[in-house]
């Protein structure tokens, strides 16, 4: 969110200031159900974005009909 990504940028900004490196990290998704013995690699990367970055990203996809004509 917007939020975040906004937090993130002012922390880096005090941490600049500072002569600090600045701050960077990984969202995580982790499966919140016991399913199973795979359940621990029930995983993925969530990536935050602003909204703009987002649109930009996303006005570059191709579509589900697309996809599927292109083959």
């Amino acid at each position: 969110s917007d939020d975040m990504v906004d937090k993130v940028e002012r922390i880096n900004d005090i941490r600049k200031d500072n002569g600090d490196d600045s701050y960077e990290f990984d969202y995580f998704l982790l499966c919140n159900k016991i399913c199973g013995q795979a359940h621990y690699n029930m995983q993925m990367k969530v990536i935050v974005e602003s909204e703009a970055d987002y649109e930009a990203w996303l006005a570059e996809q191709s579509t589900f009909g697309e996809s599927m004509s292109e083959e």
